[in-house]
Formats: C-alpha cells, sequence, structure tokens
C-alpha cells in the first residue's frame, strides 16, 4: 500500500534537490516559471540537545516566564529538523519554535489566533492586507508527541511557508489538505541561551544576558512601594501623550516592529499595541512582565513580553526593530559610563537601517532649577521633598542631587508604615545625550522639551531625543 502524499506537496517537490548532509546549502525550486532559490540548515547535535529539554510535561524557563510542555509537533524534511512546542502557564499557551541555523539552534516564540488566521490571505500573499515577502515553503512529514491543543493525526505530512512582512515574521502550515491553514506571528528569542531549566523555586533566575547582579537597586526599588507611590503611573493623561508623541515622531506605518525597552507593567507598550505597532516589551523585572502581561491580557492585545537587561539584549538579532522607545526616565541607572553607552550601542544594534530611536529622560538643568526653589535647603545643597497623597495613600519623595556625578539619589517613604525604597540613577543635559547617541552610531533627528514635542529650552521638564539608524547602503 503507498503512502498518502499531501497534494500541496507538488509546489514543492517539482525541481527538488535535497542538499548535502552536514551542508548548508542552496535549494532551487521552479514557481511561476521563475527560479527561487531557499536556504537549508541541517539538524545538529546541538540541536538535538535543546529538543531533548523539551519533551512533554518537562518544565522549562523562556526567558525568564516558567512553563510547562504541554506536547510539540517533530517537523522533518529530508535533513532539515525543526520543533514546535505547545507552552502552557496555567493562565496563557504560546509556541516555541526550534530550527537550525548554521547548525545552531535558534528559537522564537509564535503568537497564534483565530484574528492572525483570518486575515492571512493566501492567493495574494497578505496578512491584514499587508503585503508579505515569501522566504521559504517546503513539505515535510512531521509526528506528534503530547498534547499540542489541534486536533491532529499522530503522524502525517504538512506543508508550509514562511514570510517577513510589516508585523515581522510570519508562518502558515497546513496539516491536513482540507484543514485550514494555521498562521502565527513569530518573536525571535536568540540561541539555546534563552532556554533554561523551569525547576527551581527562584522565578527571577532567567534574565537574558546575565549581566545583572544581585544588590543593584533597581531591583529592591522597583517593587510595591513605588507602584503604589507612582501618580504618573496612575495619570491615564500622561501615559496618553506620551504614546501621541511616540506615534507622532514614529509612525507606525513606517516603523511598524517596536521595542519598548525596560517596558515595566506594559503601561505604554499595551495601549502602543492599540495604536498599530507589533509590540515587544522587554524588561529586567519579572514580576512587572507578570504584570504586563495580564495587563496586555485584559485589554485584549498581542504584546510579546520578554525578559532582558537592556545591556545585553542577545535575545534580538541584528535588525529585528524598526524602532525603539526607551520613556520616562529608564536610561542611566548604571555607575559606569560604559554600562549607559553599551545600552545605546544595543539599541543602534536592534534598529533596523533607518529605525528610529525615542529616548525620554528628566532634563538635568531643569531639574537644578528645581531645587534652587526649595525652601529651607541650604544654597549649596540640591534637594526635592514633597508630599503625595493623591493616591489615597501618603508618600514623602527626597530628591538628592549630586553635582560631582549628575546622579540623584530618589528615596520614596511611606511614613504609615515605616517602608522606604531609594533609586540612585544618573541625570543628563540635552548636549551630553546627543554626543552618546552619535558615539554609539547613532544620528540626532530632533531634541523636544516634552511629550507634546514643543521646542527643548533648558526650562524644558524633559529631555526628549529622536534618533535613527543610517539608512541601508
Amino acid at each position: 500500500m503507498s503512502e498518502q502524499r499531501h497534494p500541496d506537496e507538488r509546489l514543492y517537490e517539482a525541481a527538488y534537490e535535497p542538499s548535502h548532509a552536514g551542508e548548508i546549502a542552496g535549494e532551487t525550486r521552479r514557481e511561476d516559471g521563475r527560479e527561487r532559490e531557499y536556504p537549508r540548515h541541517p539538524w545538529t547535535p546541538v540541536c538535538a540537545a535543546v529538543a531533548d529539554r523539551l519533551t512533554p510535561g518537562a518544565d522549562v524557563a523562556v526567558r525568564g516566564r516558567k512553563w510547562r510542555v504541554a506536547g510539540r509537533v517533530v517537523a522533518t524534511d529530508h535533513e532539515e529538523t525543526w520543533l514546535e512546542v505547545l507552552l502552557e502557564d496555567g493562565s496563557e499557551t504560546s509556541w516555541l519554535a526550534v530550527e537550525t541555523l548554521g547548525g545552531d539552534p535558534r528559537l522564537s516564540l509564535w503568537r497564534r489566533s483565530e484574528a492572525t488566521t483570518a486575515g492571512f490571505d493566501l492567493a495574494s500573499a497578505t496578512l491584514r492586507g499587508a503585503v508579505l515577502t515569501e522566504t521559504a515553503r517546503g513539505a515535510a512529514r512531521y509526528v506528534t508527541e503530547g498534547r499540542f491543543g489541534l486536533d491532529l493525526p499522530a503522524a502525517g505530512r504538512l506543508v508550509h511557508r514562511e514570510y517577513e512582512g510589516p508585523e515581522g515574521r510570519v508562518a502558515a502550515a497546513r496539516f491536513s489538505p482540507e484543514g485550514p491553514w494555521l498562521v502565527g506571528v513569530g518573536t525571535p528569542l536568540g540561541g539555546a541561551e534563552a532556554l533554561e531549566d523551569g525547576s527551581g523555586e527562584d522565578e527571577g533566575a532567567g534574565e537574558a544576558g546575565g549581566t545583572a547582579e544581585p544588590g543593584d537597586w533597581w531591583t529592591a526599588f522597583f517593587g510595591d512601594i513605588y507602584t503604589d507611590s507612582d501618580i504618573e503611573q496612575q495619570d491615564p493623561g500622561l501615559t496618553r501623550a506620551m504614546v501621541d508623541c511616540v506615534t507622532a515622531l514614529v509612525p507606525p506605518a513606517t516603523h511598524h516592529r517596536l521595542l519598548d525597552l525596560a517596558c515595566g507593567t506594559g503601561r505604554h507598550a499595551v495601549p502602543l499595541a492599540g495604536a498599530g505597532y507589533r509590540v515587544t516589551g522587554a524588561d529586567l523585572s519579572a514580576d512587572y512582565l507578570g504584570q504586563a502581561r495580564r495587563r496586555a491580557a485584559a485589554a485584549g492585545r498581542d504584546v510579546a513580553f520578554v525578559r532582558a537587561d537592556m545591556r545585553d539584549l542577545g535575545a534580538f538579532p541584528d535588525g529585528s526593530f524598526d524602532a525603539v522607545t526607551n520613556l520616562h526616565t529608564s536610561f542611566g541607572f548604571f555607575h559606569d559610563g560604559a554600562e549607559d553607552m553599551r545600552v545605546l550601542h544595543e539599541v543602534r544594534r536592534v534598529l533596523a537601517p533607518g529605525g528610529r530611536f525615542l529616548l525620554d529622560v528628566v532634563n538635568r538643568d531643569a531639574f537644578l532649577r528645581q531645587t534652587s526653589e526649595v525652601f529651607g535647603v541650604p544654597e549649596d545643597q540640591y534637594v526635592i521633598r514633597n508630599f503625595d497623597s493623591s493616591t489615597g495613600r501618603t508618600f514623602l519623595h527626597e530628591e538628592v542631587f549630586d553635582p560631582l556625578t549628575s546622579r540623584i539619589r530618589w528615596t520614596v517613604t511611606e511614613p504609615a508604615t515605616g517602608r522606604s525604597s531609594t533609586a540612585d540613577y544618573r541625570v543628563f543635559s540635552a548636549h551630553e545625550l546627543v554626543g552618546m547617541l552619535r558615539a554609539a552610531g547613532l544620528r540626532v533627528e530632533a531634541v523636544h522639551g516634552d511629550y507634546d514635542r514643543s521646542p527643548f529650552t533648558v526650562h524644558a521638564p524633559s529631555v526628549v531625543v529622536l534618533a535613527s539608524a543610517p539608512p541601508a547602503l
């Protein structure tokens, strides 16, 4: 009895020539009278070792977030193999793809939804009306292991196509001749370092890059007391102003793939997704990322949140984003200025040619003017003190400026409980930021003084800098 073949395979095997094992070779297929070449990448023992960690029932962490492997599909196309793994955490599901590039594993996280599938048109190669560029197609045998979340036979054949488009990488697969095309949008995670053992008790053990150390002030500061006391976090008008500033300076139509760097609880990332961007949020706090995911789910927004240190964005390949935002003074955290430059160099690396970077920090010069007006503070000290009860609880904010280092030591205290937390970050004048951005290889396009895009002056509350990566040669 002959093996039943998927009828769509005729599209892919008419001019098929398998590449040699152990090599990365091109594959030429003739389509509609044209020849197109697609790279082929063989499976290696390194990739197999990653696959062995993703068996049904295994506990894993992907960029710091813990998951349980529910099941997987193993697909084989001649010497090329890849996995699609269903991950669950009790409240959400996601799909992790494991492929190979140059013999090394490459991981990506995929989002599937009925809306995405409904918006895909195979004939015109469009997703939600946007034209896609095909990068690969093929046919493969597959087997399922565990529970995959789809009504699939235990084994069979599939056909697939891959594209690049405004939303990033798009993949479509069909597991039976009568079945629908299942469509997903992927976020690259990098290599095997994105995958960690999820059996430990420390939820925060797996940050990307590994550059954060215990005792860094931000680990303690960005906790309950900061969240409870930050009136700006609870001001929807200010959030709208920030989002409007981003959409005006970095339009989603031309800068669709956006990284919100130091995204926190998703305060900006979620409304930016609603404004038309394909948003990835990156933050070092596992707790904040959990809040961000819940915020996105409540708003019905599709946002990928990844745990990463802003000094090491190894989770993202070069040129992954059309835009990067760093808002609400989330820069200048490190005592070594070289570390701040590492952040800017990483931003430059992950920006696509012509991509834009929007940086928003407090204006050092305006801060000094505020300190000179505080009653009861000696002239040789730079201190701001104020009480705030607008959140329903009373907090004392004290900001002490060191003129020799341009650093602010900001302490938030709740008198009723005695709880306090302290931040220690650097502030910059506009000319300093401009010089740093240029040193990182970015082009400064404009400097504004507030989210309304007003001209910058020394009295402006903020330094809002728009910079860009050089265009492609």
